[in-house]
């Protein structure tokens, strides 16, 4: 067989894997491309908390009702969350509010909080009042 001639056979399958290999670079780094401007990561999360009832009676429960909070994305965009719900544990996107500095304390007069957490973030505190009884 001659050197200076190349096989049309073996030049096709050259050509087909270098094909195959830019198309999967591309399409790979499309996929994550995509992904990020679609699904941004989540870069913290913001609490609002001016309709939420923030004194309470001693002995009485915490209502979240009006409690908005938010997810905050690399890209500015916010969504809001869903309480945890302990049907649906794996649920994405919830938060949780943790009660047990509040249910420690509600029993006594004063000063204490509400601490709402969302993934790995800091958790944020909601300061409440627990007053006297207006019943007893």
């Amino acid at each position: 067989m001659d050197s200076k001639y190349v096989s049309t056979k073996s030049t096709s399958l050259v050509l087909v894997f270098v094909g195959m290999v830019f198309f999967a670079v591309i399409g790979f780094s499309s996929y994550f491309l995509i992904n990020a401007l679609v699904n941004p990561p989540v870069v913290g999360f913001e609490i609002n908390y001016e309709d939420v009832n923030r004194t309470y009676e001693v002995g009485q429960s915490f209502s979240h009702h009006g409690l908005r909070v938010y997810a905050v994305f690399q890209n500015g965009n916010r969504m809001q969350l869903s309480p945890f719900d302990a049907n649906d544990p794996d649920a994405p996107h919830r938060f949780y509010i943790d009660l047990n500095y509040f249910n420690a304390t509600n029993q006594t007069p004063g000063p204490t909080q509400v601490l709402i957490s969302y993934r790995n973030f800091i958790p944020q505190a909601i300061s409440v009042t627990i007053v006297p009884s207006l019943t007893s």
